[in-house]
């Protein structure tokens, strides 16, 4: 009867880290090589996990083979720790998983960065508008404020803060007033700051 054994490169555990998004991506399959004397033995994998946990998707093949493990994205971070049993007729050898989620740290994101308002003299006020996006992961806190080369005719409206995160979005208005201004370009600028400290990983 024929016995199973891995490659000696894949004979420690396997170790995942991924960052944790609101549309996060999966990171790619792992796979440890499979070999038995003699070869053609079919082998079987299975996901050992805890808990009733589901995270985990594993595939098995005929030797030589190369057992593949895939991992669901969509997990809360932390640390979570399961085994591969690979089995033939003859014996069962297990692998040890660990992947680990991390969080991303927010990242600010304006759209569009530019915005260009044609005014006649003496017309009404105006107003506008530009998207606040996390870019990164948790919550986005962020401040607003109007600044321009010729008097205060842009301003930003209500607060000009406000959060956002992955999945939400957060709309920024402005008025643009030009009783006062005389027939020129006139640029001015709305700076969008965010109020989150850096992320450092522990």
């Amino acid at each position: 009867m024929s016995s199973i054994r891995r490659s000696s490169a894949s004979s420690r555990s396997r170790s995942v880290s991924a960052p944790r998004r609101g549309t996060s991506s999966p990171p790619a399959a792992q796979s440890v090589a499979v070999f038995s004397n003699p070869s053609g033995e079919p082998v079987t994998a299975k996901a050992v996990l805890n808990n009733g946990e589901s995270w985990l998707t594993v595939s098995g093949g005929t030797t030589p083979a190369a057992v593949t493990a895939s991992v669901n994205p969509n997990l809360a971070p932390g640390t979570y720790s399961a085994a591969v049993a690979i089995s033939s007729a003859a014996n069962t050898v297990n692998v040890p998983v660990s992947y680990t989620v991390v969080n991303l740290p927010p990242q600010l994101s304006v759209s569009p960065l530019t915005a260009s308002l044609n005014l006649t003299q003496g017309a009404s006020p105006a107003s506008g508008q530009v998207t606040v996006s996390n870019t990164g992961g948790g919550t986005l806190q962020f401040s607003a404020q109007a600044t321009s080369n010729q008097g205060t005719w842009l301003r930003v409206a209500g607060s000009g803060s406000g959060s956002a995160t992955p999945s939400t979005p957060a709309s920024l208005s402005f008025t643009t007033d030009p009783t006062g201004l005389t027939p020129v370009s006139t640029r001015a600028r709305s700076r969008c700051r965010t109020r989150t400290r850096p992320h450092r990983p522990s």
